[in-house]
């Protein structure tokens, strides 16, 4: 059987050195403003933009799959008034 020095089979000792770029951005945002006892605000936002990789191929990066992150969350604001 050919195989490598260590007399293991090529198909068992398979090392990949493939890589596929990730470019995602991911931003949080909340305030909190206590304009006084009764009277609260809060605002969040969330963002995730960029690429990120689904697959990556061991032999060939033309196989390679990324997927688009456009996503976001908000604004979630939420007012507070007390009487």
């Amino acid at each position: 059987m050919h195989g490598n020095p260590g007399n293991t089979p090529c198909a068992l000792s398979f090392r990949g050195g493939s890589n596929n770029k990730n470019t995602e951005n991911l931003w949080a945002l909340r305030v909190d403003w206590a304009f006084n006892e009764k009277n609260k605000f809060a605002f969040r936002y969330w963002q995730d933009s960029g690429d990120q990789p689904s697959y990556t191929d061991p032999i060939n990066p033309i196989f390679n799959s990324a997927s688009h992150q456009p996503q976001w969350a908000g604004p979630d604001d939420l007012e507070q008034h007390r009487q």
